[in-house]
This record gives C-alpha cells, sequence and structure tokens, in this order.
C-alpha cells in the first residue's frame, strides 16, 4: 500500500490557517525559507517565521496564500478568520499602542473584514482587498 504523499508542511489545516494570518498580516514574504516544520508524520508542528515584511498592499497570491487557492483546500477563509474577527478591536488598538502606520492598521481591519465575508479561497481571490 502506498504511502499518502504529505503536504510540504504540516497539512492543510495548518496552511489554511496560515494563509488567513498572512492575508490579515499583509505579509508578502512567506517562501520556504520563511517558515519551518518540527517533528515528523502526525506530531508535525508548522511555525512562520521571519515576519520581516508585514501590512503592505498586494495582490499576489504569494506562500501559503498561492497554495490555498488549489481547489483541494476546502476550510472556509470565513472560519478561519473567525479569532481575528472576535480579537479585531484588540488587534488594532495594539497596533495603534506600537504607532504603527495608519495604513497599517486600515489594511489589518480592511482585510479582517474581508476574509471573515468568504466560504471558498478562490472567493476571496476574486473579491481580493490588498
Amino acid at each position: 500500500v502506498a504511502e499518502a504523499v504529505r503536504d510540504p508542511y504540516d497539512g492543510a489545516h495548518d496552511a489554511q490557517r496560515a494563509a488567513a494570518f498572512d492575508y490579515v498580516t499583509g505579509s508578502i514574504d512567506r517562501h520556504t525559507g520563511n517558515w519551518l516544520v518540527e517533528g515528523t508524520g502526525d506530531s508535525a508542528k508548522l511555525h512562520l517565521i521571519d515576519h520581516g515584511i508585514l501590512f503592505k498592499s498586494s495582490d499576489k497570491y504569494r506562500g501559503f496564500l498561492g497554495v490555498v487557492m488549489n481547489p483541494k483546500y476546502t476550510e472556509s477563509p470565513a472560519i478561519l478568520a473567525s479569532p481575528y474577527v472576535q480579537a479585531k478591536s484588540q488587534i488594532l488598538n495594539t497596533m495603534r499602542d506600537l504607532k504603527l502606520s495608519d495604513f497599517a492598521i486600515n489594511g489589518v481591519s480592511k482585510r479582517i473584514d474581508n476574509i471573515s465575508k468568504y466560504h471558498s479561497w478562490n472567493d476571496l481571490k476574486d473579491n481580493w482587498v490588498p
């Protein structure tokens, strides 16, 4: 019996969670050098690293955002966005406290609102807010 081919990270769920994070934060620099997998098999855990280029405006589907545009990824972006929706005011207040730019704060706010509307990655792709 052939072993199932695994994703090069720890599975579809975490790839989609990573894509949601990268979308909300405006990460434009996610590539194979900016994530690690700890462990193997069912105990593997994805770790996103190097968040040096965040809060940018982009119409590109880089990193995990490009990965999840494949029809095999069916988890709802709106469901994955629920932690961001629930903590939106706290996230934005923390960004203000850190003296981040209005551009960064407004971008995160718009992307949280946007991702919470769509139940498929392709719907989000068709209604992208950079």
